[in-house]
């Protein structure tokens, strides 16, 4: 207790400095006094007392810097010493203090980016189930590595026995109606087998199948946690209920939790790819993301 009791009266009296100094230099100031009075009547002159008194106390300002070293924190001392110094500076100089603020906070949103993206990529467990064996497949075309065509996925669909579950998406932005003002949301058209191939289940509801997946069946679609949350009030009933999405009426049938976000796009609805069969004819245009368990 006696080194932090020490070390909390260091650390008060870093702010009570002035009255500290204070205090000090009127306590010498009596000491010097005392002690060429009693060199006067020893029988010394003025001078010579005064000067015999500052060498038996050994000097005043080397006795008041001894004292703010034992009894103060030095090197924070110093530091608030540079900083105030730095502020005067800065106060001097606005267009420097412009740039450098500037340069700072460039610098600290483009480092919070990096880790973020470090963060839900590398150093976060994916939010999915037995992440390891699921995959993003790629295709080399024209020497560039795109996503698959919509006719090429099909083939892979039907010929490749490596995996367990294989499914696609592709990224877009949808029109979406709500009780104040239509807004504009990001999400995906996903085939029948995208949550079964991560093995997320839904909070609420169902997600869309295989069945779902076909032209001509109704509209269906999934939203994220975050949507039915920020847009729709979390309301209880909402699977069953009606969605307005790029103005065509589509069935709530599920609600994902707020980890699900695998291919790290903020997307906040899904609904079935529905491929026409002049989709699956196409080989050529390449814009499908593709995963696999």
């Amino acid at each position: 207790m006696r080194p932090l009791r020490a070390w909390l009266l260091r650390l008060s009296g870093l702010f009570q400095k002035q009255r500290r100094d204070s205090e000090l230099a009127d306590e010498l100031e009596s000491h010097l006094a005392m002690h060429i009075e009693d060199n006067v009547r020893a029988g010394m002159s003025a001078d010579e007392a005064r000067r015999a008194a500052l060498l038996k106390l050994g000097g005043v300002e080397q006795t008041k810097e001894n004292y703010r070293e034992r009894g103060g924190l030095p090197v924070l001392e110093s530091l608030l010493q540079d900083l105030r110094f730095g502020l005067r500076m800065l106060q001097k100089n606005p267009g420097f203090t412009a740039v450098s603020v500037l340069t700072l906070a460039l610098g600290i949103g483009a480092n919070t980016a990096i880790f973020g993206v470090m963060n839900a990529v590398l150093l976060r467990p994916l939010a999915m189930e037995d992440p390891s064996r699921v995959m993003y497949l790629q295709e080399q075309w024209r020497d560039v590595f795109p996503g698959l065509s919509v006719g090429n996925f099909t083939d892979l669909q039907q010929q490749s026995t490596s995996f367990a579950k294989l499914c696609a998406s592709n990224n877009g932005s949808f029109n979406l109606a709500t009780s104040e003002v239509p807004e504009r949301v990001e999400g995906e058209q996903a085939t029948g087998e995208y949550f079964a191939t991560f093995g997320v289940q839904p909070i609420a509801g169902r997600v869309f199948t295989a069945d779902d997946d076909k032209p001509g069946r109704g509209q269906v679609v999934v939203i994220s946690e975050r949507l039915w949350r920020t847009h729709l009030h979390s309301v209880s009933s909402i699977v069953g209920q009606p969605l307005r999405i790029n103005g065509v009426p589509h069935v709530v049938v599920g609600v994902m939790p707020k980890t699900f976000d695998p291919l790290l796009n903020n997307s906040d609805i899904w609904i079935p790819e529905a491929f026409t069969p002049q989709q699956l004819a196409d080989h050529d245009n390449h814009y499908l993301n593709v995963m696999a368990r």
